[in-house]
């Protein structure tokens, strides 16, 4: 246990503790298990891997890894360093709590404890209700982001990301790459907004998505009711609609598509010249420089645009 003042603990790979404190120094090594309580002071701990495949629990409660119990420490640092493919599993309080990803580097804020882990080939997150909120950014490298309002997915050379359960996911992509980002429906009624590298994504529960500085966008309606809201660029634009929902439109360092959608708004108001080229399929009615596309169940919504062209896509 720790003192009344600030106290700090380092566990080593060959789980060899040294506590320390004003005034004083403990060791323990050789212990098979350690179990470490923080009921004082902003104490800190260092937590590090050792050379096989390690699990790090981190809960409300504390952490947990190859026997030890960490518990009350304000701050928390793991390293995972002396090998294996180590593995970070984290579940959230049922209170609002805060997670970072920046390029394979973890932090957490839970209750009133700050994590951080570097080094580790996989993380998973479990929000575990409340109001809680990722902000996740790429590595320098190419990287493949999956998402749905609450859940999100990144995948990066040697390097796994799931987070599952939060309330409001920010993503970035901003440290160089080729990312790719597709951001996929709920059971529910969704609503979505899609323009250049940004995209945004709310389901009927209030939770959210947000995406900036990606190139390559996807958008896909599998369920419910949903609405899709896709914008042209300041340049010249062509929207090619299909049929079923799906339409794609390709910009100076961007490529736009969603499929699936049943209701579908496509404005070309930021300046271009613009033009949509559409599928027969479709029946058309036009409005000066504004068009309604229908067919079956699927209505699509064109405003301002430059000009339009019919074809029989394959």
């Amino acid at each position: 246990r720790d003192s009344a003042g600030k106290d700090t603990l380092v566990i080593d790979a060959d789980n060899n503790a040294v506590m320390a404190g004003s005034g004083y120094s403990i060791k323990a090594n050789g212990f098979d298990a350690i179990c470490a309580l923080s009921t004082a002071g902003e104490d800190t701990v260092t937590l590090f891997d050792t050379a096989n495949d390690d699990v790090f629990d981190i809960t409300a409660a504390g952490v947990a890894y190859g026997g030890n119990e960490i518990s009350g420490f304000k701050s928390v640092k793991i390293l995972s360093q002396n090998g294996g493919d180590d593995a970070l599993v984290v579940t959230g309080s049922e209170g609002a709590d805060f997670f970072a990803l920046n390029a394979g580097d973890f932090m957490a804020k839970i209750g009133l404890a700050d994590y951080s882990a570097v080094g580790f080939a996989e993380v998973s997150v479990d929000g575990n209700g409340g109001k809680d909120v990722l902000t996740a950014h790429d590595s320098k490298g190419n990287d493949s982001f999956s998402m749905t309002p609450s859940s999100m997915e990144m995948t990066s050379n040697g390097f796994y990301f799931v987070a599952s359960n939060i309330a409001t996911i920010y993503a970035y992509s901003d440290n160089g790459g080729a990312d790719t980002l597709t951001v996929s429906d709920t059971a529910g009624d969704d609503a979505a907004i899609l323009r250049g590298q940004y995209a945004r994504m709310t389901d009927a529960a209030g939770n959210v998505v947000v995406a900036s500085g990606f190139k390559s966008i996807a958008l896909t309606s599998l369920a419910g009711n949903d609405a899709v809201v896709m914008y042209d660029s300041y340049g010249d634009d062509t929207f090619n609609v299909k049929a079923g929902g799906n339409v794609s439109v390709e910009g100076e360092n961007f490529y736009n598509e969603v499929a699936g959608f049943r209701n579908v708004k496509l404005y070309a108001t930021f300046g271009g010249r613009d033009s949509a080229v559409y599928d027969s399929i479709y029946d058309a009615l036009f409005d000066g420089n504004d068009a309604t596309l229908s067919s079956d169940d699927v209505e699509i919504n064109l405003l301002s645009f430059e000009s339009y062209v019919e074809k029989a896509f394959e």
